[in-house]
């Protein structure tokens, strides 16, 4: 497979219509909320992985969309970057009508309102999902080492709440983060964190012709979405 360094090409719905559709926004909700995210470096001591478990699944999320037609249903991995702000890959809302995120455990399902800021090329999307309590997620943007523990928080094929451990097992040149933890269709769009639970990347896809081939956005790419969303 090659890797090339991807384009910068930034598409931004601010104030914009309903998740790929037209409609009305929420009674009382505004129309955009302001993308502040904590954006912190980590240092000491690695936590437990349980510790890790539970903080990822506290902010992450199920997505579930169905087609214009509410024919076919697709889902993927999200989790909070700032209040009522779920960050997730492109290709999960691509061509999608309707959308509801939920956490593991609760049967409780969330309205995906709109699309607050797209960056096709680097595969991000950032969508405005209000009601929830959760609390937003840390970013590191800082240059991880390869070796070091890495988790992955998502919903592989539909199943809520799965956790998996691996390395970190190598940087390409592009940026884009490989990693051996074990991800699967349903994954896209889940955080990849360090061993202090913060976000160093978004699950983005796997080449199943290999084995532990996975790969991961870096999550300075989502700051510089949130950043351009912001100005």
């Amino acid at each position: 497979m090659k890797f090339h360094k991807k384009k910068i090409a930034i598409t931004l719905f601010v104030q914009a219509a309903l998740l790929l559709g037209v409609g009305v926004q929420l009674s009382g909700e505004p129309a955009n909320a302001a993308l502040t995210g904590s954006i912190v470096t980590s240092t000491g001591a690695d936590l437990p992985a349980e510790a890790v478990a539970q903080h990822a699944l506290a902010s992450t999320v199920k997505l579930s969309l169905s087609d214009p037609d509410g024919r076919n249903a697709v889902s993927g991995s999200g989790f909070f970057i700032a209040p009522d702000m779920v960050a997730t890959n492109y290709h999960v809302i691509k061509g999608m009508g309707a959308g509801y995120v939920k956490f593991s455990g609760d049967a409780k399902q969330y309205r995906i309102v709109k699309v607050v800021a797209s960056d096709p090329v680097n595969d991000l999307v950032i969508l405005y999902v209000p009601g929830t309590n959760a609390k937003p997620m840390d970013l590191d943007p800082l240059q991880q080492k390869i070796g070091e523990t890495i988790f992955v928080a998502g919903s592989p094929l539909g199943l809520e709440g799965v956790f998996s451990q691996g390395v970190l097992s190598a940087v390409r040149s592009n940026g884009d983060l490989q990693i051996t933890a074990s991800i699967s269709h349903g994954n896209s769009g889940g955080p990849v964190l360090d061993g202090q639970g913060n976000v160093i990347g978004i699950v983005e896809y796997t080449i199943p012709s290999g084995q532990n081939l996975n790969f991961a956005i870096p999550v300075k790419q989502l700051l510089n979405l949130m950043k351009i969303a912001n100005a």
